[in-house]
C-alpha cells in the first residue's frame, strides 16, 4: 500500500504508535516495503507519539510529517534505517535546512536538528560536540549510529540509539553542548532534538542531523624508527614509509608531530611488532637521533599499551615488579638533549610506561600544570638495575600541580641514576606532589643507584613529598648528597617517607644527608603529629636533618623516627651540637631554639617519669620524648628513634620552668627530647636539636625497719638483738648507726650490741 501506518485529521489526539515493524519483518532483514512512507502523519494532526518502532526499507521516507499544521509529533527511540527517502521528513520536502534562531514554521514547527561538530573516540567512549539553535526551553537529544550509512541526502537515519542528553534551560539561539556515550571509530552518528515539556511529556521532534563519522583521538606508534610525520595536521600518523610488517609507519616522533599540528589527537599509544629492528629481549628501544619535538598540546603518551608491558602490582613502599616494554634511550639525541618536554600549552598531559634513559640534560621537563608522570623507570634501564641516567635531572618540574607517581601501585615510578636530582622542583612552583616512588635505588628498593646530588630538590613553595598514608610513601635513599633538599621553599611538606633506608624498612641505603634545609627555607614541615606522618630518617652518612645557618625559622621536625645517622639527628647551623643559651635569645637556624634538659628519668612498675627543664620564650610548645634502642649519637646527644610521647606545654611563662611527663618504658631506655613551637590547630613552628641523652634508671625507695619491741635491762649488762628491715625495690640492705650512744654498735647484717 501507500504507507504502513497513517494518522489523518480525524484520528484522535494522543495516539501512540509503539513496537511495530514497519516495512520489515521481525528478523530486521526481510524487506516488505511500503511505497510512500513507513509512518505518515497527514496535515493537521496534533499531539501524537511514534516510539519504539522498527521502520526500515520503505520506498519513501521512514516517517513523514506532511503539513504546516502538524505539531507535537513526538518521535523517540525508534530504529529507522534503509528507507528510500529521509529517516524523518518534516514537510515532505526531502529535508529542511536549519534556520538561524529557529523562527520558521511548518510541520513540527520545523524544529532545528542538532548540528554535530565533532565526534571523537577515546578508550571506547565517543565525545560528541554539537550546536543547538532552538527557542528557549528544555530539550531531549537522541544520538544514533547508522551501520547502514546515511540516507541519500547525507542526513542520518536512526538505526541504533546509542546515547541521549538532556539540555536543560537552553537560553534560546545558538549554544554549544557536549555529550558522551559508548562507541567506536567509524560509527556514523546522527541526532534529533525533541522538546521536553516536563513531567515525562515531550513535544515536537526535529529531522535527523547530518551524519558525523567518529574518528579516533589516538594515534598508535608501530615503529621504533625516527622519521617525522609526512603531513602534520591531517590527523594521521604517517612517516610516508612502512613499518616492519608493511603497515603505514607511525614513529614516536611522527606521532608528536601530528599531535602538535592536529586539533583531534589527544592520545599516543603503542603497538610495535616483534619484527621491528629495535626489538630485543622483550624491549622495544626508541633512539632519537635529535631531540624529540616539544609537546605543545594536551596528550596522554602511554607506553603501557605496548604488548609485553606489565604494570607494577606492589604497594608502596615495597620494591616494584613493573615490566617495561618501551625504552626511550637518548644517548644519540645530541648535546643538551631532553627526553620529553611538555610545554605550558599542554596542561593535564601524562607520560606513562617508559624507561627513559641517557639524555644529556633531563629525562622529562614539565611546564604544563596538572601533568602526571606515572609508571616509568627514569634513569634506569628496563631491567630496573642498570643505571643509564640523565646528565642533569630525571624529572624537572617547571610547573605547578604536577603529580610524579601516585597512590595506586601502577602509578609508582623508579627515578634514579641521574647527574643532578631525581626530581627537581623549580623556584615558585607550588602544589606539586611526589608520592609512591623509589628515588635513588634499584627496582627492589634495596640497592643504591644514586642521583648524584639529590633525590628530590625543592626550590618552590607548598609542595608535598610523601604523605601520611602508606600508599604515599617514597623511598628516597642512596643519593649522593641529600635525600630531600629544600633549598629555597616555604610551606613544603615531607611526610611518611623512608630516607636513607631501603624499601624493606631495614636495609641501610644511605644518602649523605637525609633531609637538608638550606638558604631561605622557612615554615616547612618534616613529619607531623598525625598517624603515619612521620618519616624514617636513618643510616645517612651525615646528619639526619640538617638546617643550614642561612635557613629561616618555623621549620618543624615532628613525629619522625631519626636514628643511626653518621652525625647529629637534627643539626641547626651544621656546626654540631648548639648549646642552649640562657633565656634563648640567640638567633640562627630555627632561631636555635633551646632543647629540653632532662633532669631525671625514673622507672617504677613499667612507667618512666621524666622531669625536664625548658628555657624558651613564652608560648606553647610540643616536647617530644624519644627512646633510642640503637643508642645515643656519638656527641652524647640523642637522636629520636622511637617516639615515646608528645607532651604539650601550654602557657610557658618564658625563661626556665620545670615540667614532668610519663611514658610506658623500662630501665635503661636511652632518652632524648626536642622542643617544637606549637600554635592552635595544632600548627608547628621551629624545632630544636635533640637534648643530651639520659638513661632511665630504677626508682630507689627507702627501706622500712621492722618494729623493735621494748625490753628492760640492768645497767652495765649487754643488750643485744637483731634489727630487720625490708626494701620495696628488692635491693640488698646494709645496716649502720647514726647518733648512737657510747658503746653501741651494729653489724652490716643488723646485729645490735650495747653495754
Amino acid at each position: 500500500g501507500n504507507s504502513g501506518i497513517a494518522l489523518r485529521v480525524a484520528g484522535p489526539v494522543g495516539t501512540v504508535i509503539r513496537g511495530n515493524f514497519v516495512g520489515v519483518m521481525p528478523d530486521r532483514t526481510t524487506a516488505i516495503p511500503n511505497t510512500v512512507a513507513g509512518v505518515r502523519v497527514y496535515d493537521g494532526v496534533v499531539d501524537n507519539t511514534v516510539v519504539g518502532n522498527t521502520i526500515m526499507f520503505n520506498t519513501g521516507n521512514g516517517i513523514q510529517v506532511d503539513g504546516p499544521a502538524d505539531r507535537l509529533i513526538t518521535i523517540l527511540d525508534n530504529e529507522i534505517a534503509g528507507n528510500g527517502g529521509l529517516g524523518i521528513d518534516l514537510g515532505a520536502d526531502s529535508g529542511t535546512a536549519n534556520d538561524p534562531g529557529d523562527g520558521d514554521t511548518g510541520a513540527n514547527d520545523l524544529l532545528n536538528h542538532p548540528d554535530i561538530t565533532s565526534a571523537i573516540e577515546s578508550g571506547g567512549t565517543v565525545s560528541v560536540d554539537f550546536d543547538l539553535d532552538v527557542p528557549a526551553g528544555d530539550y531531549h537529544i537522541e544520538f544514533f549510529s547508522n551501520p547502514s550509512g546515511p540516507d541519500p541526502s547525507g542526513a542520518g537515519e536512526g538505526e541504533t540509539l546509542v546515547g541521549t542528553d538532556a539540555v536543560i534551560g537552553h537560553p534560546g539561539g545558538l549554544v554549544s553542548y557536549s555529550a558522551t556515550f559508548p562507541g567506536a571509530v567509524g560509527d556514523a552518528i546522527s541526532a534529533t532534538a525533541t522538546e521536553d515539556l516536563g513531567g515525562g511529556n515531550f513535544g515536537s521532534t526535529s529531522e535527523f542531523s547530518k551524519v558525523d563519522v567518529v574518528v579516533s583521538a589516538t594515534v598508535t606508534v608501530n615503529s621504533t624508527g625516527d622519521l617525522g610525520d609526512a603531513s602534520p595536521g591531517d590527523d594521521l600518523c604517517d612517516t610516508g614509509g612502512l613499518n616492519a610488517t608493511g603497515d603505514t609507519e607511525c614513529t614516536l616522533r611522527a606521532a608528536i608531530d601530528e599531535l602538535n599540528a592536529s586539533t583531534l589527537v589527544t592520545a599516543i599509544e603503542f603497538a610495535i611488532p616483534a619484527a621491528d629492528p629495535g626489538h630485543a629481549g622483550g624491549v622495544w628501544t626508541i633512539s632519537p637521533g635529535t631531540p624529540l619535538p616539544d609537546i605543545v598540546r594536551t596528550v596522554s603518551i602511554d607506553a603501557s599499551t605496548q604488548a609485553g608491558f606489565a604494570a607494577n602490582t606492589t604497594a608502596a613502599p615495597a620494591g616494584l615488579d613493573t615490566t617495561i616494554a618501551v625504552e626511550l634511550e637518548g644517548t644519540s639525541a645530541g648535546a643538551g638533549a631532553d627526553g620529553f618536554v611538555i610545554r605550558s600549552t599542554a596542561p593535564s598531559s601524562s607520560i606513562r610506561g617508559f624507561s627513559i634513559t641517557g639524555f644529556a640534560d633531563t629525562g622529562v621537563i614539565v611546564e604544563a600544570a596538572g601533568t602526571v608522570i606515572a609508571g616509568n623507570f627514569i634513569g634506569v634501564d628496563p631491567d630496573g638495575a642498570t643505571a643509564l641516567g640523565m646528565g642533569v635531572d630525571g624529572v624537572r618540574l617547571a610547573a605547578s600541580s604536577v603529580t610524579v607517581g601516585g597512590t595506586t601501585a601502577a602509578d609508582r615510578n623508579l627515578i634514579s641514576g641521574s647527574g643532578d636530582a631525581g626530581v627537581d622542583i623549580d623556584t615558585t612552583m607550588t602544589g606539586n606532589v611526589i608520592v609512591g616512588n623509589l628515588i635513588g635505588t634499584d627496582i627492589a628498593g634495596t640497592t643504591a643507584i644514586p642521583n648524584v646530588a639529590a633525590g628530590v630538590l625543592v626550590d618552590g613553595d607548598s609542595n608535598t613529598v610523601g604523605g601520611p598514608t602508606t600508599a604515599e610513601s617514597n623511598v628516597v635513599s642512596g643519593n649522593g648528597l641529600t635525600g630531600i633538599n629544600i633549598s629555597l621553599g616555604t610551606g613544603n611538606v615531607v611526610q611518611g617517607n623512608l630516607i636513607g633506608i631501603g624499601s624493606d624498612g631495614t636495609t641501610p641505603i644511605p644518602n649523605q644527608v637525609g633531609v637538608g634545609l638550606y638558604a631561605s627555607t622557612s615554615l616547612n614541615s618534616i613529619g607531623g603529629s598525625a598517624a603515619g606522618a612521620g618519616n624514617i630518617i636513618a643510616h645517612n652518612t651525615a646528619q639526619g636533618v640538617a638546617i643550614a645557618a642561612s635557613a629561616g625559622s618555623g621549620n618543624s621536625i615532628v613525629g619522625n623516627s631519626i636514628h643511626s645517622n653518621g652525625a647529629l639527628g637534627i643539626d641547626l647551623g651544621l656546626d654540631g651540637v648548639s648549646a642552649n643559651d640562657v633565656g634563648d635569645g640567640d638567633t640562627g637556624a630555627n632561631d636555635l631554639l633551646n632543647f629540653p634538659v632532662i633532669t631525671s628519668a625514673i622507672e617504677s612498675a613499667g612507667t618512666v617519669t621524666v622531669d625536664f627543664d625548658l628555657d624558651v620564650p613564652a608560648g606553647d610548645y610540643r616536647v617530644e620524648l624519644f627512646t633510642n634502642p640503637s643508642g645515643a649519637d656519638p656527641s652524647g646527644n640523642g637522636e629520636g628513634e622511637v617516639l615515646a610521647t608528645g607532651y604539650v606545654v601550654s602557657g610557658h611563662p618564658g625563661g626556665v620552668a620545670s615540667y614532668s611527663t610519663t611514658y610506658a618504658g623500662s630501665v635503661g631506655d636511652v632518652l632524648a627530647a626536642t622542643t617544637t613551637e606549637q600554635s592552635p590547630g595544632p600548627v608547628y613552628g621551629s624545632t630544636s636539636e635533640y637534648s643530651a641523652a639520659v638513661p632511665a634508671t630504677a626508682a630507689n625507695n627507702p627501706p622500712v625497719l621492722d618494729p623493735i619491741g621494748d625490753s628492760t635491762h640492768d645497767e652495765q649488762t649487754l643488750i643485744a638483738f637483731t634489727v630487720t628491715a625490708s626494701d620495696p625495690d628488692g635491693d640488698g640492705l646494709t645496716f649502720s648507726l647514726s647518733g648512737e650512744p657510747t658503746g653501741a654498735s651494729i653489724t652490716a647484717g643488723g646485729d645490735f650490741t650495747w653495754t
